[in-house]
């Protein structure tokens, strides 16, 4: 009984968080098309915090083996933060984002396994489709830290040749994402 009042107190004290204008888009559950194609189920949720700024949370998971011990398996949280020139959620957007994962990818004769940490920056453009959906095209480009716990053979996965590290620049962030409005 103590829990459920729990659970209403914190349902009760994060509306009182959303912003109470009541006019528009404040918060969305969005998808990455891509994401999709390239078989990594993902999921996110964006908050609109004031008139131009918003806050976001995406993830995203790819659990799959393939046969003769290939693997892309890796799991992603990436927050940021996001600044909208006109108004939030339609127009052009410019974010800075944040992001950690781990990985195990064993897609030739060399497998790596660790964790990543990565920061950039991202440009977007949203259009509504109607009051509750919206489309956005983004991309982002940052830096990310790879750190190897295991480098190993694809063909012995017990094969351990020993932690490293590699240092990248690249893209962070490259999607289509539908949106649905829920407030």
């Amino acid at each position: 009984m103590k829990k459920n009042y729990l659970r209403l107190a914190c349902l009760m004290f994060l509306i009182l968080l959303l912003p109470s204008t009541g006019k528009g888009q404040t918060l969305g559950v969005s998808s990455n098309a891509l994401g999709w194609a390239a078989l990594s189920p993902n999921l996110g949720v964006e908050l609109g915090f004031a008139k131009q700024w918003t806050v976001s949370v995406d993830g995203l998971v790819n659990p799959f083996t393939y046969e003769n011990g290939k693997k892309s398996k890796v799991w992603l949280v990436q927050p940021e933060v996001r600044f909208w020139p006109r108004h939030k959620f339609s127009g052009h957007a410019f974010g800075l984002n944040a992001d950690y994962g781990q990985y195990d990818w064993a897609m030739k004769k060399t497998g790596y396994k660790g964790d990543m940490i990565g920061v950039g920056a991202s440009y977007a453009y949203a259009y509504s489709l109607s009051n509750r959906w919206n489309i956005e095209a983004q991309i982002g480009a940052g830096y990310h830290w790879l750190f190897f716990d295991n480098r190993y053979d694809r063909k012995d996965p017990h094969s351990s040749i020993g932690p490293r590290d590699r240092n990248t620049f690249g893209l962070t962030k490259l999607g289509i994402k539908f949106t649905y409005f829920i407030f």
